[in-house]
């Protein structure tokens, strides 16, 4: 019963903002039109029946002249009925694709507000937030429609057919009743257990792809180590976690089928045997023990709505389940903090400064370092050292604002003036000049300049080589991590930002080129935080931040500086 309330409360959250929405009359009145419809081949249905009865009669009577009369109004019926049907079908397809539009939208300005693609992975309750955003939104957007108008089609059916069938034989009016509870509860029983296997077989159908991706995008790595066959191994473990549940999935299925397949079809045939006796004692005609044997069924059909569609109310509720929870987290993401848990301030002014700064991890499981103080002015460079574990990149996440668990404040420029440049650059999908402008693709740079700035980094040779600055190409595969970090440096020249963050910036690159990139960096008066494991680097800074670990550290001018092997690891 609690899994049920949640299950309606997540998805009261998700389905009711779109037609609340700006869009909420084209919503409304889609859904409405959609009710309309289904309404009218509703009332189609019931006229066929009282034709298909007649008709019937015509046929045991021998009575020609109303066999074609009837025959004529049933071909009327189906050129009424077809437009209907295939509008209503229409309409459904409208309503998904303006609906899917939206919530998508709507999710990815969660997704990507503070931060929540980022932040998002932290969080153990939500897995695969790609497959949530393109396969889980249609679905339940697709099946939610398909319910909707399937429930209140079965309403409709209930309400139209239960007259019929109820001034044929009342005894067979309840009969269908009691069969319809016991199917429902029966099958309620027995695939109880369907939902939470359809939801483990949705989480590990996208572990198997994701193990999939990771082999793509690390099989350079994995071949130098010659790791294929532990790769191997894990691709066919995740593999096999898909097919044994997959398997008790299917053997579920195979037993639910069994029952609602077999009691199916001796229900729909019941309404004949229990009619014959009346119809060979020539109380009711043989019309109306077709008419009859079609309410029956119909009514039994809509009063079983679960038994009857069980496999998809299950999967709606997967969908329904992941769906609810990536909403939920993003929100919470959105949300202010939770009480008592401790974030650094963050105060915007035209320079770099942390203020008594303890840090911690996102989880607050540990304190990286505490009570940490130090100034940044403009035009001036601060390089952060010390032993691997001691927090130096965690820092920079702090400053870049990726990190808030601690006390203390952070002042800053504001985001737009400063540039990150982690230690293996983003690689965007585009041509080479989206690469060079990243993250300003729109700004206004010519040919020239962009030549101009390569020529500085020693990539001159670049535009040429992959084919000019607009050829769109896999740049992480194409380009060198020393070539990915100098097209980095590029990017920080074009920008000229106020405050520049590097973090190992220049690992993968040779003394001289490392030499040039900093000299360049310090021309442009660009103030600057490096993270750096050379001692070269520190001759281009002019204070020295040494995180010693057990969140100690120490602030030294670069001139009194010893540098300490150890520190540099």
């Amino acid at each position: 019963m609690n899994q049920l309330k949640q299950s309606i409360k997540q998805f009261w959250s998700i389905a009711n903002p779109y037609f609340f929405s700006r869009e909420k009359w084209g919503a409304r009145g889609l859904f409405a039109l959609i009710m309309l419809l289904m309404l009218g081949f509703n009332a189609v249905g019931i006229v066929q029946s009282y034709i298909m009865r007649d008709l019937m009669n015509a046929v045991t009577g021998k009575n020609v002249s109303d066999f074609y009369k009837m025959w004529l109004m049933l071909l009327g019926l189906f050129a009424i009925f077809t437009p209907i049907m295939v509008f209503f079908l229409y309409s459904q397809n409208v309503l998904q694709l303006y609906w899917r539009k939206w919530l998508t939208n709507h999710l990815l300005k969660k997704y990507f507000s503070n931060q929540g693609f980022y932040k998002i992975k932290f969080n153990d309750k939500v897995d695969n937030p790609d497959q949530r955003l393109a396969e889980d939104v249609n679905l339940f957007v697709k099946q939610n429609i398909d319910i909707w108008g399937l429930l209140f089609n079965q309403v409709v059916t209930i309400i139209s057919f239960l007259g019929v069938l109820f001034t044929i034989d009342k005894a067979l009016t309840l009969v269908v009743f009691i069969l319809a509870a016991f199917r429902t509860v029966f099958t309620i029983f027995i695939g109880k257990r369907l939902s939470r296997l359809k939801f483990n077989q949705l989480q590990r159908e996208a572990n198997f792809r994701y193990s999939l991706v990771h082999l793509r995008d690390h099989s350079e790595s994995i071949a130098f180590y010659r790791g294929e066959e532990r790769e191997f191994s894990a691709v066919s473990q995740r593999f096999n976690e898909v097919l044994n549940n997959f398997n008790n999935l299917i053997v579920l299925q195979r037993n639910l089928g069994l029952f609602t397949q077999g009691t199916g079809m001796i229900f729909t045939n019941l309404p004949i045997v229990f009619l014959a006796p009346r119809y060979f004692a020539g109380q009711i005609d043989f019309g109306q023990v077709t008419q009859a044997s079609g309410a029956f069924v119909s009514i039994l059909s809509a009063l079983g709505f679960i038994a009857e569609h069980f496999d998809m109310l299950t999967n709606f509720t997967t969908q329904i389940n992941r769906l609810g929870t990536f909403d939920r987290v993003l929100s919470e993401q959105m949300a202010a903090p939770r009480a008592g848990m401790a974030t650094i301030d963050v105060v915007e002014e035209h320079y770099l400064a942390l203020q008594r700064v303890t840090l911690e991890t996102p989880n607050y499981e540990r304190i990286l370092v505490r009570d940490l103080s130090f100034k940044v002015g403009p035009g001036e460079s601060v390089l952060i050292v010390g032993p691997s574990g001691a927090g130096k990149s965690s820092l920079m996440r702090a400053i870049a604002g990726l990190w808030n668990g601690g006390t203390g404040c952070i002042v800053r420029p504001k985001p737009e003036e400063t540039l990150f440049l982690p230690q293996r650059p983003y690689m965007l999908l585009g041509d080479l000049r989206s690469q060079l402008l990243y993250p300003n693709t729109s700004g206004q740079v010519t040919d020239e300049q962009l030549h101009e700035v390569l020529e500085q980094v020693n990539l001159s040779h670049l535009p040429e080589r992959v084919g000019g600055f607009d050829v769109e190409l896999e740049w992480a595969d194409v380009l060198s991590l020393g070539e990915q970090q100098r097209l980095a440096f590029a990017r920080l020249l074009l920008t000229k930002p106020r405050y520049a963050i590097l973090d190992e910036s220049t690992s993968a690159l040779d003394v001289a080129n490392e030499r040039r990139l900093y000299q360049l960096l310090k021309e442009t008066g660009t103030a600057f935080i490096s993270v750096g494991h050379r001692p070269t680097l520190v001759q281009y800074h002019e204070q020295v931040l040494r995180l010693v670990g057990n969140t100690n550290w120490h602030l030294i001018s670069a001139k009194d500086y010893s540098p300490d092997l150890a520190e540099f690891a």
